[in-house]
């Protein structure tokens, strides 16, 4: 976890976000994504393992059949992904922001479902 936050506090460190596509919204959008990646294959994992439950109400019934809810995860990924893309012609900072908000949250549930694997 203290890796995690430390690598998103030298991305954003010397922080000048511009209106047209930065390599520092790439960059969140990238981590943003394997955050949903690693918070999907840790989830499965604890799920397969017993070790957990999903508490997302909405997500819950998707995972008796992980294709389907692996396909969910990550369509929802990545719509949410080119919204932020997409908002970021207006709004750039904000979105920046957004990104790098939403790979800190999801990495957090991910290393939390790490470790509830494998201390149960």
């Amino acid at each position: 976890m203290r890796r995690v936050l430390f690598a998103c506090a030298l991305l954003c460190w010397p922080l000048s976000v511009q209106a047209e596509d930065s390599l520092k919204l790439h960059v969140a959008l990238a981590a943003y994504m394997a955050a949903h990646g690693a918070d999907l294959s840790t989830t499965m994992y604890c799920l397969g393992a017993q070790t957990c439950r999903e508490v997302n109400p909405v997500f819950a019934p998707l995972t008796r059949q992980p294709f389907v809810a692996g396909a969910t995860k990550m369509g929802v990924a990545a719509l949410s992904s080119w919204l932020l893309l997409r908002a970021h012609q207006r709004h750039p900072t904000l979105t920046f922001w957004l990104a790098v908000g939403g790979a800190t949250v999801t990495s957090a549930v991910a290393v939390h479902n790490m470790t509830s694997g494998r201390h149960q």
